[in-house]
């Protein structure tokens, strides 16, 4: 208990050089003694949603340290990849995102400086007023452990094992979730034994005849349907006025309307006024359809497991549904060590109130479809409508699949298929460089380290009557690389009116930042008002670099301050 009151003193005095060596040395002693088994009650505690006391002050002191550092200690150099793997590993040993890493890391460190507090307060002011700090640490620490319960959470690594765990590089920021078109969609079924219609895909107007007279060559109707990753398709409108992005029309017709798609702006309720590119048309037969149903695969964090989701009504969005036929949809959580059983197949299918379908085939339909999502690690796979036809077959008539991309390793052939064109550039580049990039509608661009400071300063900015146009987070590891590719990000935006760059360094360093917007401002054109704010670890060398550069920039000493400068320069 000394050495964590002496190692919380130097947190709070904000010494930036704890030997990290040592550091590691004290949690690994720390961790395998006492600390991981009130962490794996905690968790347990937690997952089950009871409530959880500690029996002792000194171990929840100790439980956060752990898991604060654990947050903290990422590399204050590319070659201290040893101790970022450290501060990560902890965290991504449960099954999530990067995302719920980065939230867990701004409530830790929040820990953190509780924690350190409550320490010197029991060395200076006696254990009763420390032990408040401390509890305000632990529920901090409970949040986390909070968070970790409803994120799915299958095992965990033991501390010690995370603290001794061998080197390992950086680790990819960017979380996305794969979105395929539906014709790849329809292909990727049919390999698990799912009926599905038909089809042929074209990608030119020349190739249509060809594949009417093999794939067609007795169907008088077809269906015509426009590719694009969004939903909405048969109410949307072409710019070029074609109405809806599917039509049912006379073989004789197919190549007109498919030749009025391809190449064309698709807008939808899903793709915003601006569209998105038609590159594919799908090119379906058309089936007599009895009955439509809805059908759902997904991820239930109160099960922790697949949830497979039916209604006996389909064919419009879920929403809608739910509004209208509350009663109708039935959720039936799947085991995921037992994986699907009979049970759970008859009574999705019961659920369905099939006419005419056969129980037992279309039991084997339900089990195909998870064994699709589960072998292809998708986060969702969406059957809208699951229809009867007439002949008595259970068939996906149309489909959407999600992947996780933390599979991407070993589902290589479906992450292949993903279509770039379909996302936004600006998106894509950021993906690229390792930022996390998501773009708004406003005028003012941001730069900013950490995801609760990034939505801190949006808030902010709006609160003085401005606008974001993205949320651009560039971690706490950024390289001057980086900063160059954000700023080349930001610029690309023609609604971009002003940037505000707002650095918080603690893992990240102010200097680094200042490096990459003095090169940055090198290597694009800067037209508009450049606002920075920066705080924190060699924020004077910053600074510094900054004023040495001669750059035309906004300083700010606050948050507050950046926001209310980076409106004004709106004007």
């Amino acid at each position: 208990m000394a050495v964590v009151r002496r190692l919380g003193s130097a947190i709070i005095r904000g010494s930036p050089h704890i030997h990290l060596e040592i550091l590691i040395a004290i949690l690994t002693r720390i961790a395998t003694a006492r600390v991981a088994p009130l962490f794996t009650r905690f968790l347990d505690g937690a997952i089950h949603r009871s409530n959880v006391v500690a029996p002792d002050v000194g171990l929840w002191i100790e439980f956060v340290v752990i898991l604060s550092i654990l947050a903290a200690i990422a590399p204050s150099s590319p070659s201290s990849s040893h101790d970022l793997y450290t501060s990560t590993v902890f965290f991504q040993s449960v099954r999530g995102s990067n995302r719920f890493t980065r939230v867990c890391h701004v409530i830790a460190t929040q820990a953190m400086r509780w924690l350190a507090t409550s320490v010197c307060l029991i060395e200076i002011a006696g254990f009763e007023l420390g032990y408040r700090a401390a509890a305000m640490a632990s529920a901090m620490a409970r949040r986390v452990a909070n968070v970790v319960a409803r994120s799915r959470i299958s095992s965990f690594y033991p501390l010690h094992k995370a603290i001794a765990a061998p080197k390992s590089g950086p680790w990819e920021q960017q979380l996305r979730h794969l979105n395929i078109h539906e014709y790849q969609g329809a292909d990727l079924m049919s390999k698990y034994g799912v009926n599905v219609p038909k089809g042929a895909v074209v990608s030119s107007r020349k190739e249509i005849s060809t594949v009417l007279e093999k794939e067609f060559p007795d169907n008088e109707e077809l269906v015509v349907k426009s590719q694009i990753l969004a939903g909405g398709r048969g109410l949307g409108t072409f710019k070029n006025g074609l109405k809806g992005g599917v039509h049912i029309v006379k073989r004789d017709k197919v190549e007109e309307i498919a030749g009025k798609m391809l190449g064309q702006i698709l807008v939808t309720k899903q793709t915003g006024p601006e569209g998105k590119p038609v590159n594919k048309v799908f090119i379906c037969e058309k089936l007599q359809l009895v009955n439509e149903m809805y059908f759902a695969i997904a991820l239930d964090r109160a099960s922790a497991g697949p949830v497979i989701i039916a209604c006996s009504k389909g064919g419009t969005s879920i929403e809608d549904l739910a509004e209208k036929y509350p009663d109708m949809i039935i959720k039936v959580p799947i085991n995921i060590h037992k994986g699907i059983t009979d049970a759970d197949a008859e009574k999705v299918v019961n659920g369905l109130n099939l006419k005419c379908a056969d129980k037992n085939d279309s039991m084997q339909q339900v089990k195909h479809l998870y064994d699709l999502f589960c072998k292809s690690d998708c986060t969702l796979v969406e059957i809208n409508p699951l229809a009867e036809t007439a002949d008595g077959k259970l068939v996906a008539a149309d489909a959407k699949l999600n992947f996780d991309d933390n599979a991407s390793f070993r589902q290589q052939e479906i992450f292949a298929l993903r279509d770039q064109s379909q996302e936004d550039a600006r998106e894509v580049a950021a993906a690229a460089a390792d930022l996390n990039y998501i773009g708004l509608d406003g005028e003012i661009g941001c730069m900013v380290n950490g995801a609760g400071l990034a939505m801190a300063t949006m808030d902010i900015i709006k609160l003085h009557g401005g606008s974001p146009a993205n949320f651009l987070d560039v971690g706490g590891n950024a390289s001057e690389n980086q900063v160059i590719e954000a700023f080349k990000i930001l610029t690309s935006d023609k609604k971009v009116k002003a940037i505000l760059v707002n650095i918080f360094g603690g893992i990240m360093k102010c200097n680094v930042i200042a490096s990459g917007i003095v090169n940055a401002a090198k290597t694009v054109s800067l037209k508009v008002p450049l606002i920075v704010r920066l705080e924190g670890t060699n924020v004077d060398l910053g600074k510094r670099i900054l004023k040495e550069s001669k750059m035309n920039l906004i300083a700010a000493d606050d948050l507050d301050d950046a926001a209310e400068k980076a409106v004004a320069a709106l004007a």
